[in-house]
């Protein structure tokens, strides 16, 4: 029968004759053609198809017509697989595909699978027993920034990426939507991004501009940071260790076996309700200046040296503070509540000396002694002078007395 689409010219010799006879029937010899899927498909397994290249026709005047060819039905659609795995892509319609023939019908093999299928009839390399493979692509549709170092699957924008380096391992990036990088593998500007490297480890990545957030994950560490490592968490499993690190090691805290180790360059500010140190052995704080407030109980063997030594000038008296020792030094200490211990010490004056230091009207209250006063002073008699007794003095606000 002769193809709708390549009508015979006459002949004038038995060659020609021939040759159109020739040329009708390999008009009916289906091998490959380009196709477009014509709709989405509904169960992803089999496609309409409209061939892509026009047909021919030529009339008995020789007369030349390109129509279309007719749709083609229920093609079977390939996925990549094997075994137990399959490699599966939507088919929507507009998609560029290559439609290949079957030299015989598939019409029973599709349908039942297997080897014991027989022909429905005898065509062959007819159009209706076609079979779909995607990926072929025709020049305004050709794929952007193909990779020619690593195999990729992404999406056809480049914006979201699965690659696979013989050198670099596997990456997977995925770009922001409105990002305007011409090429997204290369050039975005915010995105999100896991490297596995079997010789380095894991790095998971947030990259905004110039920002980078990162964690990463090896054979011994595990490390978390921020802003371009500026802030770091770091678990160590060789040195069975956490350090949180911020402003690139300004303020640090490590926990080891072998305890809890703080470091900063500004305050360390402790707020709680309660607040416990308690060590087996000692328990240390040391810094230029520490700051305690509150009900606060500190017993056992504690070196707080950097503590005593801060508290100089207690409620004024200027000059003075706490010694390493506990003792308590400076023109004057001011104690809220009471005092107690095995001993008291004050500081002697002579009676000039105290007067003038700490005029009666304003210390009522305070207490010192005197190395100068004259023999036998009577209890609450007024202090003189230019002796050599050492006798304890009181202020009643009005003179320094004996007491």
């Amino acid at each position: 029968m002769t193809s709708p689409f390549f009508a015979e010219i006459p002949g004038t010799t038995d060659d020609e004759v021939i040759a159109n006879a020739i040329r009708s029937h390999l008009t009916q010899i289906w091998s490959a053609m380009p196709a477009i899927v014509a709709k989405d498909t509904t169960d992803g397994h089999i496609a309409q198809l409209q061939i892509a290249v026009n047909g021919t026709v030529i009339d008995g005047d020789g007369k030349k017509t390109n129509p279309a060819y007719p749709l083609i039905d229920d093609v079977p659609i390939h996925h990549h697989g094997g075994g137990k795995n399959v490699h599966t892509m939507p088919v929507v319609k507009g998609d560029e595909t290559l439609v290949v023939f079957s030299s015989r019908p598939h019409d029973t093999w599709h349908q039942n699978g297997g080897t014991e299928n027989n022909p429905i009839d005898s065509r062959t390399h007819h159009m209706s027993d076609g079979f779909t493979i995607r990926g072929y692509r025709s020049d305004p549709r050709k794929i952007k920034n193909v990779s020619n170092v690593s195999a990729q699957n992404r999406s056809e924008d480049g914006k979201h990426t699965h690659d696979v380096h013989p050198v670099n391992g596997i990456t997977t990036k995925s770009v922001d939507k409105d990002d305007k990088a011409d090429n997204p593998w290369k050039d975005a500007k915010k995105y999100f991004q896991s490297f596995v490297l079997g010789q380095t480890g894991v790095y998971h990545q947030a990259v905004d501009g110039n920002t980078t957030h990162q964690s990463t994950v090896d054979h011994n560490q595990i490390t978390h940071s921020l802003k371009n490592g500026q802030h770091s968490i770091t678990l160590d499993s060789v040195a069975n260790t956490i350090v949180h690190s911020l402003f690139n090691g300004q303020h640090k805290i490590k926990l080891g076996s072998g305890g809890i180790d703080s470091t900063s360059n500004a305050e360390i500010s402790h707020s709680a309700p309660s607040v416990s140190l308690t060590g087996s052995n000692n328990t240390n704080i040391t810094a230029p200046q520490n700051n305690i407030n509150g009900n606060t109980n500190i017993a056992g063997n504690t070196n707080i040296s950097g503590i005593l030594s801060a508290l100089g000038g207690i409620s004024g008296g200027g000059g003075g503070g706490i010694s390493g020792g506990g003792a308590v030094t400076g023109s004057s200490v001011a104690v809220t509540g009471a005092v107690a211990g095995a001993t008291i010490q004050t500081t002697g004056f002579t009676v000039a000396s105290l007067n003038a230091a700490f005029p009666p009207a304003s210390n009522v209250g305070m207490r010192a002694y005197v190395t100068d006063s004259v023999p036998a002073p009577a209890f609450l008699s007024t202090l003189t002078g230019g002796g050599s007794v050492v006798c304890p003095a009181f202020c009643n606000g009005v003179a320094w007395v004996a007491g």
